[in-house]
């Protein structure tokens, strides 16, 4: 099985950012990526805590992007196991 993630935007500091909550299962922690735009999938981070707060900037300050989050297991210094369910949220200014 994959890890559970949920998804939600919250208001950060200058814009809107994406809070990540999973559910580690037994497993050390999660490793996680993330698709802006529909652009490549890009490296997030390793975590054993939740949630994971996405405080990167707007690619265009003051417009919205779509954020997709996929992750996978991390155990034993490695990603393993298959990808959860992708979640997509929209993030603005």
């Amino acid at each position: 099985m994959p890890p559970r993630i949920k998804v939600s935007v919250i208001q950060g500091a200058n814009s809107e950012i994406a809070r990540m909550k999973f559910f580690k299962d037994g497993h050390t922690g999660i490793y996680s990526e993330v698709r802006i735009n529909g652009g490549a999938w890009l490296f997030l981070t390793t975590s054993d805590q939740s949630p994971i707060l996405d405080e990167r900037p707007l690619l265009v300050p003051g417009q919205a992007e779509v954020r997709e989050y996929r992750a996978r297991f991390w155990d034993a210094g490695k990603p393993n196991g298959p990808w959860c369910d992708v979640v997509k949220v929209t993030v603005g200014p």
